[in-house]
């Protein structure tokens, strides 16, 4: 590129409102969150005012997901391996419309697998196949366009329908697998589970994690809120309570203790296994949306712990009965990468569990720990859920006021849709409940582009910088970036500015995959700076390399009313015009007589290019600038061409 040395100004007797742009930039403030009957929205446990961000404040990066799997019916069983990948595809494409960027796709559902393995079965959704395993296909196309691959797990859950059967159930005729041995299994009513409580059961899941991590180059080992099950008394695990508890803990206690040291130890193989292969994996864990019940208030030790007796509310809580699950202790601990509850609660849904009041709650319990935050959103619940719940009773902005109030916490960085059925829906306009949802949504925040959070993981990968980084102007006039491929690159996201970079979200004007090495911006201007991030597999961003136009000698800016529309040498400008023109009247000569020496051909004897006071669009009119595809090119060059010619 070269220096800038020419600069002409042309201010035109004409104007056109489409070739005018103008951009307003806004601070977001915060405003109360009204009801649905106008008053302000509260938190339960100190009754201060529910605060939202108005207008959205665009952020740089964000983790937008979804659920997805075939159990509920939001992805096809196996068929054939054309129909498998036409239905992935699909949804890749779905994901695109809102610049979702996470599918946590079911690999193990019923002590099953959808891939290939010899300690589970092969899942019934999947059973027809019997010699394409579609994961590593799966995960490299979602990578190709940037979107993360979470491998959801249910590490317990053997059924939920027995008959009584032992030897019908999914793993009963392989050895290495628990469910081989009724005596690992935990039998409530017509549930059965893999018992948590037996070494010889964490052993096998560290087996299948292990197996599943080093063959598939997945993002994410994912489990939701399955750990003990409903209806587990003392006499269920009695013989385990009693053969490996040396520390004399109460039961709840105890069995908490048995999937803390499975959370723990899983998280030390992951890593390890990060550590020996140059790898990326996280462990995300997907809870019910509450912890404990409690008085919602949070403190922190010297450690940065949090201390909290729970949440306020007043529902299900997990850390108890039935599920047994320490969450708190997890994050404190930074045994695991990511904690996305799931809030599927409105806002108006207190005293149970508000949605600001979960999502609050949590995001200070994450506050000092490299622990990633995310929200599950339950769209359903505008379905299924209580006739009070705002998801019911303000059901076209809920899920944009919720995405304006995740914007306002400090420690929240994305959500995931529960689930994906409820997400293709929003992409109906004949559904018009949930295309108006998740259009209002989209409004706000789905229509910018943002990046991946960086994964909290120990071995994070620097990118370094992206080489060969140049600005040029096309055939139309318009500006392309390119650049040399980063081979460490698993997304670059390209910036612009007038003045100086903060990389902020407002500068981020696209997203691009691994495989991209240019961009066409086709927005006015030329004043703009452009800058080039790399992020790698652990999304971390690499150093940035910046370029800004730069015009040569024989160059020149064309403004037209001090908005940058084009930049070409004069000879190309010209001949450009004169190349279209002839392209219109379409003569007979050729177009070096049509053009002629220094511009004096026998294009001059058509006067075609268009009459006085009347060069807006007609394509039925016989003039050369009324037609659309020449019009937007050359009506605001007109008067400089006239005068160069």
């Amino acid at each position: 590129m070269k220096k800038l040395r020419k600069i002409i100004t042309l201010v035109f007797i004409f104007t056109l409102a489409f070739l005018l742009f103008s951009v307003n930039t806004v601070d977001a403030a915060l405003v109360n969150l009204k009801k649905a009957n106008g008053d302000n929205m509260l938190y339960s446990h100190d009754g201060t005012p529910v605060l939202i961000n108005e207008p959205f404040e665009r952020f740089e990066r964000e983790f937008r997901g979804t659920w997805v799997t075939p159990l509920v019916g939001n992805f096809p069983k196996f068929e054939n391996e054309v129909q498998y990948k036409q239905a992935f595809t699909s949804l890749l494409d779905n994901l695109e419309v809102h610049n979702y960027n996470a599918i946590i796709f079911h690999v193990r559902i019923m002590n099953d697998a959808l891939y290939d393995t010899e300690l589970s079965p092969k899942s019934t959704y999947y059973k027809n196949n019997t010699s394409f395993d579609a994961i590593p296909w799966m995960v490299a196309e979602a990578h190709k366009r940037g979107i993360e691959f979470h491998a959801w797990m249910n590490p317990y859950r053997v059924t939920n329908g027995f008959n009584g059967n032992y030897s019908a159930i999914n793993g009963a005729g392989i050895p290495a697998n628990p469910a081989s041995d009724p005596n690992k299994l935990i039998v409530i009513n017509n549930q059965v589970i893999l018992n948590p409580g037996i070494p010889e059961v964490r052993e096998y899941l560290y087996n299948v994690v292990e197996e599943f991590i080093q063959k598939y180059d997945v993002d994410a080992i994912h489990f939701d809120d399955y750990f003990y099950i409903n209806g587990v008394n003392e006499s269920t695990d009695q013989a385990q309570y009693d053969a490996y508890n040396p520390n004399g803990l109460g039961r709840a206690d105890w069995r908490r203790s048995q999937v803390d040291i499975f959370i723990k130890e899983l998280s030390e193989k992951i890593d390890a296994h990060n550590e020996a292969n140059n790898k990326t994996v996280q462990l995300g864990i997907s809870p019910s949306g509450i912890y404990r019940n409690g008085n919602g208030n949070v403190t922190y030790d010297a450690n940065g712990n949090a201390i909290t007796t729970g949440s306020k509310t007043n529902g299900m809580q997990h850390y108890g009965n039935y599920l047994y699950s320490d969450t708190l202790k997890w994050i404190n601990e930074e045994w695991i990468d990511y904690i996305l509850p799931q809030a599927y609660w409105g806002f108006e849904r207190a005293p149970v569990a508000g949605f600001a009041d979960v999502m609050g709650w949590w995001d200070k319990v994450v506050k000092y720990k490299d622990v990633n935050l995310y929200a599950g959103l339950g769209p359903y619940m505008a379905l299924d859920g209580s006739s009070s719940d705002s998801w019911k009773t303000n059901t076209d902005n809920e899920l944009a006021n919720q995405t304006k109030y995740l914007n306002t916490l400090e420690n929240t960085q994305g959500f995931s849709i529960y689930s994906y059925t409820h997400y293709m829906r929003g992409l109906n306009p004949n559904d018009t409940k949930f295309y108006r949802m998740f259009q209002n949504a989209h409004n706000v925040s789905y229509k910018y582009p943002v990046l991946l959070p960086e994964k909290p993981i120990s071995n994070k990968i620097n990118p370094g910088y992206v080489t060969n980084f140049e600005l040029n102007i096309n055939e139309n006039g318009h500006k392309v970036l390119s650049w040399t491929k980063n081979p460490l690159a698993f997304t670059y996201g390209i910036y612009r500015t007038e003045g100086e970079f903060t990389y902020s979200g407002d500068e981020l004007i696209a997203v691009l995959n691994q495989d991209a090495t240019s961009y066409v911006d086709t927005s006015s201007g030329f004043d703009n700076r452009y800058a080039i991030v790399a992020l790698s597999r652990s999304n971390t961003k690499g150093e940035p390399s910046l370029v800004e136009a730069e015009l040569g000698p024989n160059e020149y800016l064309i403004n037209y009313h001090n908005i940058s529309l084009r930049s070409y040498s004069k000879t190309d400008l010209v001949e450009g015009f004169l190349k279209d023109y002839y392209f219109f009247v379409n003569p007979d000569e050729s177009l070096e007589q049509f053009m002629g020496n220094d511009y004096n051909g026998t294009w001059l004897n058509y006067n075609l290019i268009y009459r006085r006071n009347s060069k807006s669009v007609n394509n039925s009119s016989e003039y050369f600038i009324n037609q659309d595809k020449f019009n937007y090119r050359w009506l605001p060059l007109l008067e400089y061409v006239n005068l160069v010619l």
